[in-house]
Formats: C-alpha cells, structure tokens, sequence
C-alpha cells in the first residue's frame, strides 16, 4: 500500500506534480483514503499593505487555458465537477452548456477541478482537456472537503483570464440550467443596474452550523461563532465581476473554513461588504423536488425556473437531455 506522503508525488499530465506539503495524520493506504482531513495549508506572508495574508492560494494552476475569455464574454460559468465526472461534462457540453452566443452576446464555459489520486484518472483528464480545452486544474486533492479550494481556484482564474466577464456563474455538474430566461434575467438587472454588485441566488437566512452528526457537521474549532451568516445555496450562483474581486481579495485574509458556500458567499461576503439578492422564486420550491415534477413543471411554463438540481440524475442519467429538449426552444 502507498502512504498519503508517498502521493504528494502523483503522475498527471505525463509528468511528475510535487504536491505542496499539508499537515495531515494520515496513516491509511491511498487506495483506502478518505480525504475529509485534508486542510490548506495557512502560511503567513505580508502583503503591500502589511496586512497579513494567512490564505495565500498558492496551488500551481497544471491546466489554465488562458486564451477561453479572448472574445470578452457577458457571462462565464463555472462548475464543480469530479474528475471522475466525465459523462457529466459531457451531457452538459451536449446540451445547455453548448451555447454559446445569446442575442450577439457571448457566454464562456470551464469546468474547475483538482487531482484525482489516481493515475489512470488524472491520465483521461488530461486527454479531456487536449479534446475540449474547458477544463482547469490546480495541483491540490480533489475532494468534498476541499470544495472550497476549488470555489477560490474559480474566482483566482476568473480574475487572473477572464476580468471584464459582467456575470460568473458558479454552478454543479447535477444542475440544469435554463440558459435563455436566466441570460435574458441577466441583461435586464445589467441594463437596469440592479444587483450588478451583488451575489445573485437562493439565499439561506443566518443558521447555527450542525454540531452533531451531519455530511456537513462543523466543530467549534472548524467554525466558532453559533451562527452562520446568510449565504448562497451552493447549486447555483452568480457573481457580478466586483463581487468575484472583493470576494477573492478577502480570502486572503480569513483563515480557511471547508463549507464552500458557507464560507464563500456567506463569511468572504459579509467581510467584502458584497450584498445577496435573492432567486428563489427562479428555483422550485423544494430544491430536492423529483426531477419528474420539475420536468412537468417546466413543460407548462418553460421559464419558470432558472436552476434545477437534478439529485436523482445518477438513477436517470438522460434527465439533462430531457430539460435540455423542453427549454432549448426559448432562445
């Protein structure tokens, strides 16, 4: 069996990636590992303004497909995906996310990942990349507790290669998008320049973090205070291109909290001063609705949600096809 140590040297990209080192206590085989423990690593560095930046982000872009934003785009989406997840990427590729221009305004499209600790997937990885060139990667290890890596990996590239996008979207690989209303949504808050520096989503109220058992349990030493602060639905969101600067910039200065959307859209915002505007009525109304309601609902009235999460996709894997088949019509 190979330890945790011997992984930080992984195959990827037909060569060697030095992993940077991370505390861990790690004593189990690879091939048995569950990387719920992994943590980034907070090292202190002063920057310009003497303030001291403990969440510098200093993971090494191994994919950054620099040329995507040439054309300027209206809107960028960004997803969260497994590097497993490649029949996902696919479907979307197929359907809402093969649209590319909407009323002679253009839309750009990346999926966000980390590494896989496994070769042969880190090898079809990258033969996906060479095909699709939509795929951007950062050298740390991909999994549920480092979610928030891979949300501040998104916010870092769109500033560092896509800086005069209007609107990013941050969204999952379960989730439909109704691409035509949501666009036409988007040119009528810009045109009005309502929201245009906001987080725009289904925002949850202030909640206390589940302390006992729970996918998303947060100990009092992982998150303090007894409350969250409101925050977005991490299925889908969307940023206006201030918002993903002063959201970024703050991550700098926080120390590291594992929720993504707790700690992205709730804690990075309130400390950016960045305001929520509130989707739920472009949502259906039980997020966790059975995907055969929504899609009854949606043949009624095409545009009556902008975002619907597919969780039973993985029992009907043909479900995006189906709303994609409902709402293309719009455009």
């Amino acid at each position: 069996s190979t330890s945790i140590e011997d992984e930080k040297m992984k195959y990827t990209s037909g060569k060697l990636i030095k992993f940077k080192s991370r505390p861990h206590n790690y004593t189990e085989s690879a091939s048995k590992l569950d990387l719920t423990e992994s943590r980034i690593f907070l090292s202190k560095q002063i920057d310009g303004n003497n303030k001291t930046v403990i969440s510098p982000h200093d993971y090494e872009y191994l994919v950054k497909e620099e040329t995507i934003c040439a054309h300027n785009p209206f809107m960028l989406i960004f997803i969260h995906t497994a590097p497993k997840n490649s029949v996902r990427r696919n479907t979307i590729r197929k359907t809402w996310g093969s649209v590319r221009n909407i009323k002679g305004y253009r839309i750009e499209l990346i999926f966000l990942l980390g590494v896989a600790l496994n070769r042969s997937t880190n090898d079809d990885i990258v033969q996906e990349s060479k095909q699709y060139h939509d795929i951007i990667q950062e050298d740390f290890i991909d999994s549920y507790r480092n979610l928030t890596l891979k949300g501040i990996m998104g916010l870092k590239w769109t500033i560092d290669f896509c800086p005069h996008a209007t609107f990013v979207l941050k969204t999952d690989d379960d989730v439909f998008v109704n691409i035509y209303p949501l666009f036409d949504y988007l040119l009528k808050i810009n045109k009005e320049e309502t929201g245009r520096h906001n987080l725009l989503g289904f925002i949850r109220p202030p909640e206390p973090p589940p302390r006992q058992s729970n996918l998303n349990k947060a100990t009092k030493e992982e998150y303090a205070k007894d409350m969250y602060p409101p925050f977005c639905n991490g299925l889908a969101f969307i940023y206006s291109m201030s918002a993903v600067k002063a959201i970024y910039k703050a991550s700098l200065y926080e120390p590291f909290f594992w929720i993504d959307d707790v700690f992205i859209t709730g804690v990075l915002a309130e400390k950016a001063g960045v305001k929520h505007t509130q989707l739920n009525h472009k949502y259906p109304s039980n997020i966790l609705t059975s995907s055969d309601v929504t899609l009854k609902a949606l043949k009624g009235e095409k545009e009556k949600y902008l975002f619907v999460l597919i969780h039973d996709l993985h029992k009907f894997p043909s479900r995006m096809d189906d709303f994609w088949k409902i709402s293309r019509n719009n455009g």
